[in-house]
């Protein structure tokens, strides 16, 4: 994980930390295009609203936010969904994975 956070922050990725008590509990990173490049949060704090806090300060921080998921992760897809984001018709296919990535676009969540 070290390794990828570097490689974030040397392609302009800027990273924000939702922390509790000192405690850090989930990241978010913007890169300079607007895209939201990395959205995590500690399986033991998910589900108690740190990932929806983290994605709304990050689309604040954006003019056209937008993100990929890859098209096995549906729950991050209808994580995604619920919060206004909708998928713009673009794929990536990985050569290496065989797993398509889905650009998906920030609409609002009142539609």
């Amino acid at each position: 994980m070290e390794n990828f956070l570097h490689e974030k922050l040397n392609g302009g990725c800027k990273i924000y930390l939702n922390c509790s008590e000192n405690k850090p509990l989930g990241i978010v990173g913007i890169a300079p295009d607007d895209e939201i490049c990395l959205l995590y949060v500690l399986p033991n704090e998910q589900g108690k609203g740190c990932g929806s806090e983290l994605l709304e300060y990050a689309i604040k921080l954006c003019e056209k936010p937008w993100l990929t998921v890859l098209e096995t992760n549906l729950n991050a897809i209808k994580f995604y969904e619920k919060r206004g984001f909708i998928f713009d018709g673009e794929k990536d296919i990985s050569s290496k994975k065989r797993i398509s990535e889905y650009k998906y676009v920030y609409r609002g969540e009142n539609m």
